[in-house]
């Protein structure tokens, strides 16, 4: 049983690293919506990104984009270690690294989860609008796949709750 699992991840990882060396799309101008909305490629080429990501990643390599870290630091074949991010990932109680700092010194995000001030004190309505947010998000992103089996990956607690969607 954990040679299949060992034997799966290696497969996995060896399809990412020929992916990451595949093809780089290039175009003119690019967006959040045209990386997250196609199904390849892993990493785009633009002289112009357009927006500020909000939610869904998009880090950035010079010139070129992707949604996933990993596919630029095999694309660029080294990892520049940035220590700051390392010590502060390696703290006891961290869970989410903000900013646009990656692991990597080389690598950026692009936007970032946008800071509100606005305040809901109630648990049940905070409940209801994030429930509301999340269907529609799932919504959308399934229409714009028509006939592609979607999957959510589910790492931490608050992504358990995609499991309760529609």
């Amino acid at each position: 049983m954990e040679h299949n699992k060992v034997s799966l991840l290696k497969a996995t990882l060896e399809s990412l690293i020929n992916q990451s060396k595949g093809p780089v799309e290039v175009c003119d101008e690019l967006s959040e919506e045209k990386i997250w909305s196609l199904h390849a490629p892993l990493i785009w080429k633009t002289r112009k990104f357009i927006g500020s990501p909000q939610f869904y990643p998009v880090y950035k390599y010079q010139n070129l984009y992707s949604y996933s870290l990993l596919s630029l630091i095999l694309y660029k074949g080294s990892l520049q270690l940035n220590h700051r991010v390392a010590r502060q990932a390696s703290k006891k109680n961290w869970l989410y690294l903000g900013g646009k700092d990656t692991i990597d010194r080389e690598i950026t995000r692009v936007g970032g989860p946008i800071k509100s001030n606005f305040v809901i004190k109630e648990a049940d309505e905070y409940a209801r609008r994030m429930a509301e947010a999340m269907i529609q998000d799932t919504a959308t992103v399934e229409a714009s796949h028509p006939g592609f089996t979607n999957i959510i990956l589910c790492g931490g607690k608050d992504s358990l709750n995609l499991l309760l969607l529609p």
